[in-house]
């Protein structure tokens, strides 16, 4: 369910795009 999980954290995800993923996933 945690799509950031399978990846390396702040590595091909920017910053910005983890924390709207996160907004999401908390709404």
């Amino acid at each position: 369910m945690n799509f950031f999980d399978k990846i390396p954290t702040n590595t091909s995800v920017s910053p910005i795009s983890k924390e709207l993923y996160l907004k999401n996933d908390s709404n």
